[in-house]
């Protein structure tokens, strides 16, 4: 079933009706199957130099993980024709905490055009800011997916216990552009120094 998403400007005036779809649980697994085969299908366009592949990769599988994402949130995904209007629909289910994924997202949409319509190929730095990008972006997503990040939180108001939130504090550190590959120990999946920082960053914010 379609519906129609009213986005809404600064200044509070109606900007454009856009169109969202009703989701299930299973497709929002579906959603995320789908998003992570295209980002793979942009890593190996990208090791194969093949640029304007890996771009379109990118564009399809940041499009995808987000559904998976305003799925999870709200029920809906977005299915208007203009994509460009996705990463304020992710904005506005989710709240500020996705304004820097929104952000990504925007900035990886921008070269949708270039891949699909015009004659001029993709460069090297494109390419490579756009891998990068989608990286960021579903290090951000893939958590917002997982509904144990909420069940920790709704744990610890419901028990009057500080919740401290380390998972959010991660995600601003790789939106704003640190690696993960900073933040743990090679070839282990826990913190290293610079990573345990901000998760004592985000227990002293809470306890203070």
């Amino acid at each position: 079933m379609l519906k129609e998403y009213c986005s809404w400007g600064r200044s509070s005036h109606l900007v454009k009706k856009q169109r969202t779809r009703k989701a299930t649980k299973a497709e929002v697994k579906q959603l995320k199957a789908k998003a992570l085969q295209y980002r793979k299908a942009m890593n190996l366009s990208y090791d194969a130099n093949l640029l304007d592949a890996a771009v379109s990769n990118g564009v399809h599988a940041v499009i995808l993980m987000a559904n998976a994402v305003t799925a999870r949130y709200s029920g809906e995904y977005f299915v208007g024709q203009d994509h460009n209007q996705a990463p304020g629909y992710l904005e506005d289910v989710v709240g500020s905490e996705a304004s820097k994924a929104a952000k990504q997202m925007q900035s990886i949409l921008k070269l949708k055009g270039l891949v699909e319509y015009e004659s001029r190929g993709c460069t090297t730095r494109e390419s490579g800011d756009v891998v990068k990008r989608v990286s960021r972006f579903f290090t951000w997503a893939e958590k917002q997916v997982l509904p144990y990040w909420d069940a920790m939180k709704s744990a610890a108001e419901g028990t009057g216990c500080v919740y401290a939130d380390a998972h959010g504090y991660w995600l601003d550190a790789v939106m704003e552009g640190r690696s993960e590959n900073e933040l743990i120990i090679p070839g282990d999946m826990h913190p290293n120094e610079e990573g345990h920082l901000i998760i004592a960053e985000a227990v002293w914010e809470a306890i203070k």
